[in-house]
């Protein structure tokens, strides 16, 4: 439905074309750039590691957030840092007191990705 509205209204504008490439570039990318990033980085770690080291619901995450902060890569740094740093401490607690190896990384993802939004807060939405 969003999408359908968001097509929709871009023909109010003289080149609806022109309309969803300026407003879809940044979002588009960001997906490829997390995404496709994180994604990558999962298959050479598991490569690597021989196990699964990062979820499928983890690249979702990221992905979804790569459409929120787009290609920037101050916001990107800065949500890579804050998850990780966030990740290091959450799995530190998580094995203390669950006494796991896993921990859910998502909580971590998503914190992230809320202090990036707030930080740098986007304009193309």
């Amino acid at each position: 439905l969003g999408i359908a509205v968001f097509i929709s209204s871009s023909f109010l504008y003289a080149s609806p074309l022109n309309f969803i490439m300026e407003n879809f570039y940044e979002p588009l990318g960001g997906v490829i750039l997390y995404g496709g990033g994180f994604a990558l980085l999962r298959l050479i770690a598991m490569y690597i590691m021989k196990r699964e080291p990062m979820g499928l619901g983890d690249i979702k995450f990221f992905t979804a957030a790569g459409a929120w902060l787009g290609t920037s890569l101050e916001r990107l740094s800065l949500f890579m840092l804050v998850s990780g740093v966030l990740g290091v401490i959450l799995s530190l607690i998580w094995k203390k007191f669950k006494g796991e190896k896993e921990f859910p990384f998502g909580p971590a993802i998503i914190l992230g990705f809320i202090v990036a939004l707030c930080i740098y807060p986007i304009s193309y939405v």
